[in-house]
């Protein structure tokens, strides 16, 4: 796409495919020579959004060495793209990909919440609050599905902000402008486990958790939703993670 190249769907085609028996091989750590390729694609590649990249590979430790012969290889690559006059990064998104979320440079913590318990995630319903569904990936993100929290506490999905509904103590979406002193609060993650924790809310002096529930107040009745109980961290209802964590 980005450099005049074309996918061509034939009429009645099928793709299948075929696993080997014996698995490919690696020439070192099967680990390092993934990661390393993709910081490869990453730098030839992503352009402005390659923070993103970075910022999601620093969560899992220090980057891969590359050797002179890997760096040589890149800028190779580099003069190829610009030689083919290829289209920015940019372009794809807003042409082929405009269903992807993209994170604001301002968020810490990106994509689907997951429950560790029942690995099940949340999904705002079409009134606003927040529900949980069995549509879950754990490295593509559903554009519906996408949360993210940054680095003021606010808990964000789609440009709204998520809060508690005080009455009924479900979560719920809205413009963030239109918070009042009495439903404005802060949001933090704090980790159990590895890549996954509790969410705290600190509203009115206390901390709440959200947990996964089969709801028992009156809207969404006997529903499965997101409701804020007293924090305990050994609840693993309790316990969510993020799909991505972002380490400026």
């Amino acid at each position: 796409w980005l450099c005049g190249g074309r996918i061509l769907t034939v009429t009645c085609s099928r793709v299948g495919h075929m696993f080997k028996e014996n698995k490919y091989g690696f020439d070192g750590d099967k680990s390092t020579v993934i990661r390393k390729n993709l910081m490869r694609i990453s730098d030839i590649w992503l352009d402005e959004y390659k923070w993103i990249f970075d910022a999601v590979s620093r969560a899992f430790g220090p980057d891969p060495v590359m050797t002179h012969a890997e760096l040589k290889s890149r800028m190779a690559r580099k003069q190829l793209r610009r030689k083919l006059n290829c289209k920015p990064f940019k372009w794809f998104l807003d042409h082929i990909m405009p269903e992807i979320k993209v994170p604001s440079y301002s968020d810490d913590y990106f994509g689907e919440l997951t429950n560790y318990k029942t690995a099940l995630c949340w999904a705002p319903l079409e009134d606003g609050y927040i529900g949980i569904t069995y549509d879950c990936f754990k490295h593509r993100i559903l554009p519906e599905n996408h949360f993210s929290l940054d680095f003021r506490g606010r808990l964000g999905h789609d440009h709204q902000c998520v809060y508690m509904d005080k009455h009924t103590l479900l979560l719920k979406k809205q413009p963030c402008e239109c918070l009042t002193d009495s439903n404005r609060a802060v949001w933090s993650f704090h980790q159990i486990k590895e890549y996954a924790g509790q969410l705290l809310y600190e509203f009115d002096g206390r901390f709440w958790c959200p947990v996964h529930v089969t709801n028992i107040a009156g809207i969404h009745y006997k529903e499965q939703m997101v409701q804020m109980h007293q924090c305990n961290s050994s609840d693993p209802y309790q316990i969510w993670s993020f799909t991505y964590t972002l380490v400026k």
